[in-house]
């Protein structure tokens, strides 16, 4: 059962995979927004505001799109895993 934050979807479970790859092979951006993914990432699917959403609730990124220290501790190799196990426990 989902937490506060409430149950998302994602429309393509592809897109959050994409993104967490990503993250996790790039530098840290000022604002992670659907204009630095589509910029930046060249990725043009009209559906990754959803994963933004989710990594907002996996605590990755703030309201306003601001990289966290999560979001920081997950692009570490030897803490990735443990990282986004926590992030999941963050969104439910």
């Amino acid at each position: 059962m989902p937490g506060s934050k409430g149950s998302r979807y994602v429309y393509s479970p592809k897109n959050l995979t994409d993104i967490l790859e990503r993250i996790k092979g790039t530098g840290r951006p000022d604002k992670l927004n659907i204009a630095y993914v589509r910029d930046t990432w060249l990725m043009k699917d009209n559906n990754l505001s959803a994963v933004l959403i989710l990594l907002e609730d996996m605590e990755f990124i703030s309201a306003d799109g601001t990289p966290t220290a999560l979001y920081a501790a997950y692009q570490n190799e030897v803490i990735a895993r443990k990282t986004l196990a926590t992030g999941i426990k963050n969104a439910y």
